[in-house]
């Protein structure tokens, strides 16, 4: 494994906009200043030779600046924010009000959980423990006060309590679970992490790459994931002696700015840029907006990898190590005019990797809506769908169900005896279930590692049960059904509306619909009324009865999808 450290470094939010299309961007990491000339000289060849080519350009040094005597950068909003509870803390204990204590330790660790638990912050998160511990046992609660106090151990063993300061009872139980640490029954944590390469932190200490099992005391213990190029996920997590708890984890991508923010802080801290490390060479590309990675190592030779492939590494190595300079630089413009010769022209978003997609999921949603035209009001209702993404844009889908209506469905009169009839609602039926069925297209409008917005179409059946028609009450005319009987009917039902998935899980999504149905109704049973004026009952009219061949309904509907590869 062959680290060299990253001298030359974008750290500009913008960095992607100075790409012009067309030219590839390579970003060319310089040697340190202890290294030999030679290493030096050909990265001055190398550099001179791409300013030279026409297919070739370099990424402007003035996008750069030095950063290997950078001192670690310093989270003063953290310290001061920490300082300024600390002191609201201790003034709140000296007044015994051990409730607002607790209170304002508590905001604290649950408003910067994501940076106290990360290794640079661990004292911080330490602190906070300790303090909850002794606000607890203030508050005479000894088995919460000892679990906080395991807990600023396990993230600081050497930290102390003032005996002076503090209650004799409550310096004699921190005591006691010093005592108690190291002997402590052990459990387990099974660690899995999407994507691939992200290093584990347990209470602060480096503890392997992920997937890994970690051993640890029994007691709450803060967990720091952390891959270069993807959002820290950071957690407190229990550890039950004797058992293994399972965690799957999934990274976000880092944005840009978080980007630059990640590598300033690994080339501040004195750690390297692994270029065998695709993970690394993804997202150094990705922050300064570059197609290719390349760097000098010892030998001398030339390492390089393209950003949109990190795998396919080329070293390069002279058969004359004394023209390695001139040899290097000009295989190295040869090579990689071949390699990104064999890529596709479309360049994809170099934000971020790029996306994977699972090819099938079922989904199960549950939702409301409301009607309009002759049937107002509202229906409830589950549906269980199926998904096949045949593109990483486009997804086929059937959709099948159940609904339950709320509302009189109005059947009208087709052949009035009078004008005045025309258009009355002769008898009503009261719609109880609706059973669905329907094909769906999906198209992705935007997506990144955290969700997607789609439109989304389809075709559906819709059969619904209704009760017996029951006729409507009028002052002038007496309404008999010849053959009452219970009533059901098939909607066709054309639809279309906007979708969105959030990613809960590396397998599971919280999904969002709206989306508005056209009815249109077909296989209508016949309904026959006699009508009798009241003035002369025995003179009788026939009609028939239907429900209004259309209905609009617009639909809100939540749900959970789980995704297969």
């Amino acid at each position: 494994m062959r680290a060299l450290a990253l001298v030359l470094l974008s750290v500009l939010a913008a960095a992607p906009a100075f790409a012009e299309p067309g030219i590839t961007r390579i970003l060319v990491i310089a040697p340190r200043a202890e290294a030999p000339a030679q290493e030096q000289l050909l990265h001055d060849a190398v550099m001179a030779r791409l300013r030279a080519s026409t297919v070739l350009a370099l990424v402007p040094e003035d996008r750069f600046r030095d950063l290997a005597e950078a001192p670690p950068p310093a989270d003063d909003d953290l310290r001061q924010a920490l300082d300024g509870a600390l002191k609201r803390v201790k003034d709140a204990y000296r007044r015994l009000a051990v409730g607002e204590a607790t209170r304002i330790l508590q905001e604290v660790e649950n408003a910067r959980l994501n940076v106290l638990a990360c290794p640079e912050n661990i004292e911080f998160a330490a602190q906070i423990s300790l303090w909850l511990g002794v606000v607890h046992a203030a508050n005479r609660e000894p088995a919460r006060a000892a679990e906080r106090f395991a807990s600023a151990l396990f993230a600081d063993p050497k930290r102390t309590i003032d005996a002076s300061y503090f209650p004799p009872q409550t310096v004699a139980l921190f005591e006691k679970v010093r005592a108690e640490v190291g002997a402590a029954p052990k459990g387990g944590l099974s660690i899995k992490v999407d994507p691939d390469g992200a290093q584990v932190f347990l209470d602060g200490r480096e503890a392997g790459a992920a997937p890994l099992t970690l051993n640890a005391a029994e007691g709450d213990h803060f967990v720091c994931v952390r891959r270069l190029g993807s959002r820290d996920w950071v957690a407190r997590l229990r550890v039950v002696a004797g058992k293994v708890e399972s965690q799957s984890i999934f990274l976000q991508h880092a944005g840009s700015q978080e980007l630059a923010s990640q590598l300033v802080t690994l080339l501040a801290r004195d750690r390297s840029v692994d270029l065998d490390n695709p993970s690394h060479v993804q997202a150094v590309g990705a922050a300064v907006g570059a197609d290719a990675v390349a760097a000098v190592g010892p030998g001398p030779s030339l390492s390089f990898r393209l950003v949109r492939e990190p795998r396919a590494a080329q070293v390069l190595t002279p058969d004359d190590p004394a023209a390695a300079h001139a040899v290097l630089a000009g295989d190295l413009v040869g090579k990689l005019e071949a390699a990104f010769r064999t890529l596709p022209e479309s360049s994809p978003d170099l934000e971020a990797p790029p996306q994977r997609f699972s090819r099938f999921s079922l989904e199960l949603t549950g939702g409301g809506g409301y009607a309009g035209t002759q049937v107002r009001g509202a229906a409830i209702g589950g549906l269980l769908g199926a998904h096949l993404r045949l593109l990483p844009a486009l997804s086929l889908g059937l959709r099948a169900g159940a609904t339950r209506q709320f509302g009189e469905l109005a059947l009208l009169n087709e052949t009035p005896p009078s004008a005045a009839l025309a258009a009355a609602t002769l008898a009503t039926v009261e719609e109880s279930l609706a059973l669905e069925v329907a094909l769906e297209a999906r198209l992705t409008l935007l997506e990144n590692s955290s969700g997607r917005l789609f439109f989304r179409a389809g075709f559906g059946l819709q059969y619904v049960w209704a009760t017996t028609p029951a006729p409507t009450p009028m002052e002038a005319v007496i309404i008999e059904l010849s053959n009452p009987s219970p009533f059901s009917f098939v909607l066709l039902c054309p639809q279309a509306g906007l979708g969105a998935t959030y990613a809960l899980a590396p397998r599971w999504d919280l999904v969002l619909g709206l989306g508005y149905r056209l009815g249109v109704a077909v296989a209508v049973p016949e309904v026959v009324a006699v009508l009798r004026p009241r003035s002369a009952p025995n003179q009788a009219h026939p009609t028939r009865l239907a429900p209004n061949s259309l209905r609009h309904m617009v639909a809100l509907d939540l749900g959970i999808a789980f995704r297969f590869d």
